[in-house]
């Protein structure tokens, strides 16, 4: 600015804000440790709008890295998103956590399953089955994202229906599926007849 010989300068800062990933990808099981990047000059604020969702800190100024902690997701997949502002300024961290879900459950098999029963495995991550009863298996036993797997049973013999439990694995959460099998009884092992034709 200048006037009468004299001359002044006015210097403007522009604030900035960046956010650096903008989205960010967190198992199923609940954790903490995924982090995002705060890059400003200004002083700024966080939110979310989901409530299995948190960040570290609600606010803070210039350059900091933020902490993401989550709940475990028993259902479907979900994203949540974080919003970073200064009050004129606006910037969002995506957060999309992954699922896993077994169907159906129970799982209730035949007499002489072989293959024909299927467990239904929905998920977006790496998983595993583990169980330790002697009269059923599964292929696979393990996989990622959505998959099915068939049951391999014995012959239930034992006039009751037997149950049993296999544990489903992956992204740090597990889910436990009853299986019952049912069983043929036979009530008499032999039958005496007469020599003439009858039914």
């Amino acid at each position: 600015i200048t006037g009468g010989g004299i001359t002044r300068t006015v210097t403007v800062n522009q604030g900035f804000i960046t956010v650096t990933p903008a989205t960010v990808n967190v198992s199923p099981g609940a954790g903490t440790g995924q982090t995002f990047t705060v890059s400003s000059n200004v002083s700024w604020s966080v939110s979310d709008d989901a409530p299995w969702l948190a960040a570290s800190v609600t606010n803070g100024s210039n350059n900091q890295t933020v902490t993401i902690s989550y709940n475990a997701n028993s259902g479907a997949a979900r994203t949540g998103i974080i919003t970073i502002t200064d009050g004129g300024i606006s910037r969002t961290v995506t957060v999309n956590q992954g699922f896993l879900i077994a169907t159906p459950t129970p799982l209730n098999v035949s007499v002489v399953c072989d293959s024909g029963d299927i467990l239904s495995i929905t998920s977006n991550v790496s998983w595993t089955i583990t169980e330790n009863l002697s009269w059923i298996s599964f292929n696979p036993t393990s996989g990622s994202n959505s998959a099915n797997t068939a049951a391999y049973c014995t012959d239930n013999t034992t006039n009751a229906i037997r149950s049993g439990t296999v544990t489903i694995t992956g992204g740090g959460v597990s889910q436990v599926v009853t299986v019952n099998q049912d069983f043929l009884q036979i009530s008499a092992a032999s039958a005496n007849v007469g020599s003439g034709a009858g039914t």
